[in-house]
């Protein structure tokens, strides 16, 4: 629905457009954004930096081992994939971002807002906006096969 293994390939790009130099890649990620992980590894393939996953677990999610991690390994950039408790935890991973100085790329405005350098991802209040503009029209007789997909 979120299209987070599309989108994320596609900040992979535009990570890689704002940054040209970069030649070290370190991605965060839980165990639940599989799918995503392989689709940045899919584009690497014609980008061709040098990745290095940073796997957080439950149950103590250690972002700052991840951090000591990524800057031991001279990483140039951050590229965090979507997770519930990724999302939660965005105040910290963008201030772990900002004293590590690694410039960062996440999927939702909330992490920008929360310190992060750039976001490409769904904008949810648009999102939920046209639901209930459909919930209306079906709830007004519209057939839902008749409707416009946006």
């Amino acid at each position: 629905m979120f299209l987070h293994r599309e989108l994320t390939a596609k900040r992979l790009e535009l990570l890689k457009e704002m940054l040209p130099t970069v030649k070290r890649l370190s991605v965060l990620s839980d165990p639940s954004a599989t799918e995503q992980l392989g689709a940045v590894e899919a584009a690497n393939k014609s980008i061709g930096l040098t990745l290095q996953r940073l796997q957080v677990r439950d149950p103590s999610y250690d972002f700052e081992g991840a951090f000591r991690i990524a800057t031991r390994s001279r990483t140039e950039a951050l590229l965090v994939l979507t997770a519930p408790v990724i999302f939660r935890e965005r105040s910290e991973i963008a201030q772990l971002a900002l004293k590590n100085r690694l410039p960062t790329s996440f999927a939702h405005r909330k992490h920008v807002e929360a310190g992060g350098l750039m976001s490409y991802g769904p904008h949810f209040p648009d999102m939920w906006r046209l639901a209930a503009t459909y919930v209306d029209k079906i709830a007004k007789g519209a057939k839902p096969a008749d409707l416009p997909l946006e």
